[in-house]
């Protein structure tokens, strides 16, 4: 049961605005295919990997007392970064899908995030952007609105917020592992040529 469905989106509505489709990211681990994502994960692993075998190690050959103490507990924190590099950051953002809804309406894109709070991002059909689609073999894929950036966009109501994790790669506003995303897409378009033709 996804805790967002499509009550919420009509909450924040205008009027006269009519929602002409709605839909969920699939919510399973999934990495982005990016070049920082997969080094990230690659160099996540490998700390994580060596600091546990490092402390099974002293765990079962401990030497002197203080020395394997100080070395298991201050390899703790790194551990911890290791885990959230390589596993971690692919969790929290399984949590952050299941937490999601995306909604086309006839005025504007809708994202709707809801983690410790409702996180909302709004996109005017109207305002030229870019959009872009990646599309697999089964249909499902992602529409990007907008530029590639290497920089996090984050936002909430136009500010800065935690609409994501913590992501190094390009990120851009993007409807993430829909299905049919071609229909979707091509939704997307007409309704913004709808606008442009005051339809």
């Amino acid at each position: 049961m996804r805790p967002l469905s499509k009550k919420d989106v009509e909450n924040i509505l205008l009027p006269e605005e009519k929602i002409l489709w709605y839909g969920y990211p699939d919510a399973g681990l999934k990495m982005r295919p990016y070049a920082d994502e997969v080094i990230m994960f690659f160099f996540g692993t490998y700390i994580f990997s060596f600091l546990i075998i490092l402390e099974i190690g002293i765990l079962v050959n401990p030497g002197k007392f203080w020395p394997s103490v100080f070395i298991l507990i201050d390899s703790i924190p790194f551990m911890l970064l290791g885990f959230y590099f390589s596993f971690g950051r692919l969790l929290i953002e399984s949590y952050r899908r299941k937490n999601t809804i995306y909604a086309v309406t006839t005025n504007r894109i809708i994202f709707l995030s809801k983690i410790m709070k409702l996180n909302k991002l709004t996109l005017c059909l109207a305002t030229p952007r870019m959009v872009g689609v990646s599309e697999k073999k089964d249909g499902s894929g992602s529409i990007f609105f907008g530029a590639k950036s290497f920089f996090p966009a984050h936002f909430d109501n136009g500010k800065i917020a935690a609409w994501s994790t913590w992501n190094i790669g390009p990120f851009i506003p993007s409807f993430e592992y829909i299905d049919d995303v071609r229909r979707v897409y091509n939704l997307i378009e007409k309704a913004k040529n709808n606008i442009r033709n005051g339809n």
